[in-house]
């Protein structure tokens, strides 16, 4: 065992084991070169021992195999080394927890929409592996690595089979974990990709039941002596597990590799058909949530109605700013929408008004100079307020902010028309 602080290589510094298996250790370290974080695997066999040649070839063909690999669920190997006495493999460091912290009792049952989710990402890593004729043929809950942000990463190839240059394939001898190997691997009998796809099953068997599965070679023997297979259905084990979920974890896990998914891409598309319905949220939402619903409903709520509040007392509204409806009165129709309409409507009241006064003019001064003298002024006044508020073609309109003479001049006349006095008749409009 390699002690803490040891440095390989002069680049390798050892900070801790986290793992160990029947042939190899697995190390923290960290790259003095690079300041990174790595795992160094060491091969337990001393080069010495007998039959060893044979291994550390394999244990080679394994840094081969990860080397010439690109997958986000298969770690990335930087280096490949040996000693006196030991070989050495640099890879990526996973952080995380494998699979089988799960299948502790007092560890938190995943819901069958989780499984599904990590086994579609193990087959999927598996279609690609397989593309590349890599068999893993040690998949099983301990091998898989659940990242913190979700990712699945396949690790230990150390049994895993490539061709070498002349085609011929070789496996390392040691034997795969009971429940999880397939039959094939047990007999001598040379497996195929279809291997990996039990191991597959036989690992969401295990998380959706929480239980190891029978081993395959039990299985195998208590079926040709007629007694039945041992595996439960896992209807029977997990309620939340449908029929047509079981149903493909089961053909994964056939002891017949011909009863199998013929391929992994194959084994894919059934898994994402079989995938449940995702759990039922809580009820409270949280920030992250809460504030997403709020861009959600901004982005999707009209624009803002100009105010001559916000808009620091400015009476025109900004470019494209909406007008409010209310302030638009019963009809945008009924009101005037330009100048001109509002001089015409204001022309017609001051003409109506004055045709009134005028008839009383007339009344109060029937047969009277000062009646007749009453009711041309304010004819005259009349036909001065249509020239001057009615504007005619290629004239502009008068402003209003200041009335005009004639304006004042019409209010005393019809004043004084009203009470019988006479009226001096305005300098501008004698005739």
């Amino acid at each position: 065992m390699l002690t803490t602080g040891a440095v390989l290589k002069d680049r390798y510094r050892i900070d801790a084991l986290v793992g160990k298996g029947g042939m190899a250790e697995v190390y923290g370290a960290t790259d003095l070169r690079m300041d990174a974080r790595v795992a160094v695997k060491r091969m337990l066999l001393d080069s010495a021992d007998a039959g060893a040649q044979e291994l550390i070839a394999q244990f080679r063909r394994e840094a081969g195999i990860l080397r010439s690999l690109h997958h986000v669920s298969v770690p990335s190997v930087y280096d490949w080394f040996e000693d006196d006495r030991h070989h050495y493999l640099v890879m990526d460091f996973v952080e995380g927890h494998t699979l089988d912290t799960l299948l502790d009792p007092s560890a938190e049952a995943a819901h069958p929409y989780q499984v599904v989710a990590w086994g579609l990402q193990v087959v999927r890593a598996l279609v690609y592996l397989h593309a590349n004729q890599v068999i893993h043929k040690d998949i099983k809950p301990q091998n898989l690595i659940l990242t913190d942000d979700g990712t699945i990463v396949l690790v230990d190839f150390g049994i895993a089979r490539a061709p070498d240059a002349q085609g011929r394939s070789h496996t390392l001898l040691h034997a795969t974990t009971p429940g999880y190997g397939a039959p094939e691997l047990h007999s001598g009998v040379r497996s195929d990709a279809r291997a990996d796809l039990y191991g597959l099953g036989a690992t969401l068997y295990a998380l959706l039941s929480r239980q190891t599965p029978p081993d395959s070679v039990s299985r195998l023997e208590s079926l040709q002596a007629g007694r039945g297979d041992p595996l439960v259905t896992l209807c029977q084990l997990n309620a939340e597990v449908s029929p047509v979920l079981e149903s493909v974890v089961h053909r994964l896990m056939q002891v017949d590799r011909e009863q199998r998914y013929p391929t992994a891409l194959a084994a894919q598309e059934a898994l994402e058909q079989a995938a449940p319905p995702a759990p039922p949220q809580e009820e409270s939402a949280s920030p992250s949530a809460t504030h997403a619903d709020a861009l959600a409903q901004q982005s999707s709520a009209p624009p803002p109605i100009w105010s001559p509040v916000a808009s620091g007392g400015s009476r025109l509204p900004p470019s494209g700013a909406a007008t409010p409806l209310a302030d638009r009165g019963p009809s945008s129709a009924a009101r005037p929408s330009s100048t001109h309409e509002s001089a015409r409507a204001s022309s017609q009241k001051m003409s109506v008004r004055a045709k009134g006064l005028a008839d009383t003019g007339v009344r109060h001064s029937s047969g009277g100079a000062a009646g007749k003298v009453a009711a041309v002024v304010i004819i005259l006044l009349v036909a001065a307020a249509i020239w001057m508020f009615v504007p005619w073609d290629g004239q502009k309109k008068t402003s209003s902010a200041s009335p005009h003479p004639s304006a004042a001049a019409s209010k005393a006349t019809a004043a004084a028309v009203k009470d019988d006095v006479p009226t001096p008749t305005p300098t501008m409009f004698v005739p």
